[in-house]
């Protein structure tokens, strides 16, 4: 009679376990459909601009998976089509993890991104982009359910495209590549807010890097105010992440300072 009660809670508890593999599985195999819709849902609650996917392609084998066409678009007050528009992102993940409450990142390869910095007045799109990343989140906008562990942030081939120029020219320069590590926060895992914030400062840098080859020292000036202004602005979001936030943020503006003395 106990050996019956046992077999039967032995059936049923494997039968649990199969349960719950069949249903972990059937949700990674659903992940493309997942990440595009998170993206396409949290990317504007941060940056208040338009965000698109095309698709997501996911590899089980791999562990990994692509995003296909990444558009996001500009503030108000900007006319270009786009700020950043990108074929293909690749990212190397820990599939299972997304299931947890971290999210393990290794590594994530932005390949060639076609990125627009327009001009109007003494503000830049990727600025104000910038600014509202770094803005701290409302009592009312709802907190994010999963924070991100990435290792490494690596913007491959970028082209920068300068808009909003006098005589309504454009020049078109290549951007080097850019590396962003320390996206942790504390040793913690951070939120997206924290690790859009940290690479777009990153690459808003490497912008003002080449920019003084097309852009006159009063509009680098304005670009490096308009960098220092978002970084300060949000400051407190920066500091709330811990002390290497804080670190991180000194080290871009230590950088922008290094450019500038240069010029």
């Amino acid at each position: 009679m106990v050996g019956s009660v046992r077999k039967k809670l032995l059936w049923v508890l494997v039968g649990l376990a199969v349960l719950g593999v069949v249903a972990g599985a059937v949700i990674i195999m659903q992940l493309g459909r997942i990440v595009k819709a998170g993206v396409e849902t949290v990317g504007p609650r941060i940056a208040k601009v338009p965000v698109v996917v095309q698709a997501v392609h996911v590899s089980l084998l791999r562990g990994s998976f692509a995003v296909e066409g990444l558009d996001v678009g500009n503030p108000e007050g900007f006319d270009s089509p786009h700020s950043f528009s990108v074929r293909r992102i690749a990212v190397d993940a820990r599939l299972p993890s997304f299931l947890s409450d971290e999210i393990v990142i290794p590594s994530i390869v932005v390949e060639k991104p076609d990125i627009t910095l327009e001009l109007s007045g003494t503000r830049t799109n990727i600025g104000e982009i910038l600014k509202n990343v770094e803005r701290p989140p409302k009592e009312t906008e709802p907190k994010p359910k999963k924070k991100l562990r990435v290792g490494v942030i690596l913007i491959e081939g970028a082209t920068v495209t300068m808009a909003g120029l006098p005589g309504s020219r454009s020049v078109s320069l290549p951007l080097p590549r850019v590396e962003v590590t320390d996206l942790q926060t504390g040793g913690q895992a951070a939120t997206p807010q924290q690790v859009v914030s940290r690479t777009l400062a990153a690459l808003y840098e490497s912008v003002i890097g080449v920019a003084g080859q097309a852009l006159s020292p009063e509009q680098v000036g304005t670009l490096k105010g308009d960098l220092s202004d978002a970084l300060k602005s949000g400051r407190q979001t920066l500091e709330a992440g811990g002390r290497k936030a804080e670190q991180a943020a000194g080290q871009v503006q230590k950088g922008l300072e290094s450019i500038f003395k240069k010029k």
